[in-house]
C-alpha cells in the first residue's frame, strides 16, 4: 500500500469519524432539548388550567348557585341547562373545559383520570392507576414520561375544602336534597380535604422533533 493511498484511507476514517460524532451529537441535543420544550409547554398548559380553577373557586359562586337551583326545582330533577349553570360554577370543570377545548389548537392530548369518576371515560387504565398510586405515596408535584413516540406530564387533582369540592364530594349528610346526593344528583363519596380525586395529563407526540433530526442528519451529511 502506498503512502498516498494510506493518507487517503486516513482522511476518509477520520472524515466518516467526525461525521458520525456529529450526527450522533446533533440528534442527541436536538431530543433533548425537543423534549424540555414539549415539558415547558405541558407545564404552562397544566399551570393555566390551575389558574382558571382557582379563579372560579375565588368567585364564591358554587353555594348561592345551588341554592338558586335548589329553589328552582325543589324535586331535584334538573334539565341539562340547570346542571350546566352549577358546572360552571365548579372551579374543576373550568380546567377541564379550557383543558379540552385548547387541546386540537394548540397540539396537544388532554387527558383526566380517576379510580372513581363519575364519567366511565375518565376510568383510570392499569398504567394510570400506576400514577395514581404514585401520587398517592409520593409528595410530588408532577409526573414526566418519556417514551419512543411521547412525552406526557400528569399532575394530580386534589380536592379542597376551601374550593368548594366537598359541597359535591364531601359528606353525604349535607346533601342539598337530603339523600346523600349532591345537586347534580351524584352520590356523594365522603371524602376529605385534600383527597387525591383525579389526574390531569398532557400527551404530546415527538413527531416534530423527529422530523427536525432527519433534517439536521441531511444537512450534515449534505
Amino acid at each position: 500500500m502506498t503512502l498516498n493511498t494510506r493518507i487517503i484511507i486516513a482522511i476518509i476514517f477520520a472524515s466518516t469519524l467526525g461525521l458520525i460524532i456529529e450526527i450522533f451529537t446533533s440528534s442527541y441535543e436536538l431530543k433533548k432539548q425537543g423534549e424540555m420544550d414539549l415539558i415547558n409547554k405541558s407545564t404552562a398548559i397544566l399551570s393555566r388550567l390551575e389558574v382558571a380553577r382557582d379563579f372560579v373557586a375565588n368567585q364564591g359562586g358554587l353555594n348561592s348557585t345551588i341554592a338558586t337551583i335548589k329553589a328552582q326545582y325543589p324535586d331535584g330533577k334538573l334539565p341539562e341547562e340547570a346542571k350546566q349553570v352549577v358546572l360552571n360554577q365548579v372551579p374543576i370543570y373550568a380546567s377541564l373545559k379550557i383543558g379540552s377545548e385548547g387541546a386540537a389548537k394548540e397540539g396537544y392530548e388532554f387527558r383526566v383520570f380517576s379510580k372513581n369518576p363519575r364519567k366511565e371515560k375518565n376510568l383510570a387504565t392499569s398504567k394510570e392507576s400506576e400514577i395514581l398510586e404514585r401520587f398517592a405515596k409520593e409528595n410530588i408535584p408532577q409526573i414526566v414520561e418519556s417514551t419512543s413516540d411521547q412525552v406526557i406530564v400528569y399532575r394530580p387533582v386534589r380536592l379542597s375544602e376551601k374550593h368548594g369540592c366537598l359541597t359535591c364530594h364531601g359528606n353525604p349528610n349535607t346533601s342539598p336534597w337530603g339523600n346523600g346526593k349532591d345537586i347534580l344528583g351524584y352520590k356523594m363519596e365522603n371524602w376529605k380535604d385534600n383527597h387525591l380525586h383525579a389526574v390531569f395529563a398532557i400527551i404530546q407526540s415527538k413527531e416534530n422533533i423527529k422530523e427536525q433530526i432527519k433534517a439536521s442528519i441531511f444537512s450534515i451529511i449534505g
